[in-house]
C-alpha cells in the first residue's frame, strides 16, 4: 500500500463537522417528534422518514470518508453515489411537500415505492421458480404477497410502477431543477456559492458514479492507486467535498421542512448548520 497522502487530512477535517451537523438535526428531530406525532397526523409519513433519512445520510457521509482515509478511492465512490440519490431524494419529499403543502408525497413514496419493490422481489421469485422449475412455490409466494399487502389489489401494476417512477433520480432532479428556490448568486461568501453551484450540478456526477455500482469500464481506473499523486489527490478533494454537500443539503432540507412544520421554531438551527459548514470551509 502507498504511504498515506498529506491530502487525508481533509477527511479528519470533514469528519467531526459531518458528526456535528446530524447532532444539531438529532436534537431537533427529538425534541418535538411525539408532539407531531400526536397533534399532526397529517405528517405521520414525514415524522417517519426525517429521522431514518437523518440517520442513513449520516452513515453512509461517514462511510465514504472512512474509505477515503483508509485510501479506497473505489469504494469510497461506490459509497457516493447512493448517499448522492438518498440527499436528493429527502430534498425532493421535503421541498414538494412544503411546496403543496401536504405530506401527500410522503404517503405516496411510502406506499408505491414498497409496493414496486414488492412487485420486483415477486418477479425474482417468479425467475428463480422458472429456473427451478418450482411453479407451486411461484404461485404461494403471490399468494403471500396478496395477503400481507392487500392495497396490491387496489391499484394496477401499471399505476404502482408510473407513482413508484416519480421517485426515480431522474424525475427528481428535474423537479429540484425547476423548483429551485436557491438563490445562490446573493450569497456573499464563496466557498458557500460553490456550493449551491455544485449541488445544482450534481446530476453529472451521479451518472459518472454509475460505473462503479455496475461494475463498468469507466470505474476500472480507481481500482488502483494513480501513478501521479496529483490524480489522486484529486480525487480525494472531489468526493470529500460532495460528501460535504451532499451531507449539508440533506440536513438543510430536514431542518426546512421540520420548520415549516413548527413555523420558525428550529431558525436557530439552520443557522447553526450554515456556520458549521462556513467553518469547515475555513478550514480547508
Amino acid at each position: 500500500m502507498k504511504e498515506q497522502k498529506n491530502i487525508n487530512f481533509l477527511g479528519l477535517i470533514a469528519k467531526p463537522y459531518v458528526e456535528k451537523i446530524s447532532n444539531v438535526v438529532e436534537k431537533v428531530i427529538l425534541t418535538d417528534l411525539k408532539e407531531i406525532a400526536e397533534k399532526k397526523g397529517d405528517y405521520k409519513q414525514s415524522i417517519r422518514a426525517l429521522p431514518v433519512f437523518a440517520i442513513r445520510i449520516f452513515q453512509m457521509s461517514n462511510g465514504v470518508i472512512d474509505l477515503i482515509l483508509a485510501e479506497n478511492i473505489y469504494s469510497a465512490k461506490t459509497l457516493l453515489r447512493p448517499l448522492i440519490e438518498h440527499s436528493f431524494k429527502i430534498s425532493f419529499l421535503t421541498k414538494k411537500a412544503t411546496k403543496e403543502n401536504s405530506a401527500e408525497v410522503f404517503k405516496d413514496y411510502y406506499l408505491f415505492c414498497d409496493l414496486a419493490e414488492e412487485l420486483q422481489y415477486q418477479k425474482s421469485l417468479d425467475y428463480k421458480s422458472q429456473l427451478l422449475f418450482e411453479k407451486e412455490s411461484d404461485e404461494k409466494a403471490f399468494l403471500d404477497l396478496i395477503k400481507n399487502k392487500p392495497e396490491i389489489q387496489k391499484y394496477s401494476k401499471r399505476k404502482i410502477f408510473e407513482k413508484a417512477n416519480e421517485f426515480t433520480f431522474r424525475n427528481i432532479f428535474k423537479f429540484l431543477n425547476e423548483n429551485d428556490d436557491i438563490e445562490y448568486k446573493n450569497v456573499e461568501n464563496d466557498f458557500v456559492k460553490q456550493g449551491y453551484e455544485a449541488y445544482a450540478m450534481i446530476g453529472a456526477i451521479y451518472s459518472d458514479l454509475s460505473s462503479f455500482i455496475h461494475g463498468g469500464p469507466f470505474a476500472e481506473p480507481y481500482v488502483f492507486p494513480s501513478s501521479k499523486e496529483d490524480e489522486d489527490n484529486y480525487e480525494i478533494l472531489n468526493v470529500i467535498e460532495n460528501v460535504m454537500i451532499m451531507h449539508f443539503y440533506a440536513n438543510l432540507s430536514i431542518l426546512e421542512f421540520w420548520n415549516s412544520i413548527i413555523p420558525n421554531k428550529y431558525d436557530y438551527a439552520i443557522k447553526e448548520i450554515n456556520e458549521l459548514m462556513l467553518e469547515y470551509y475555513e478550514k480547508v
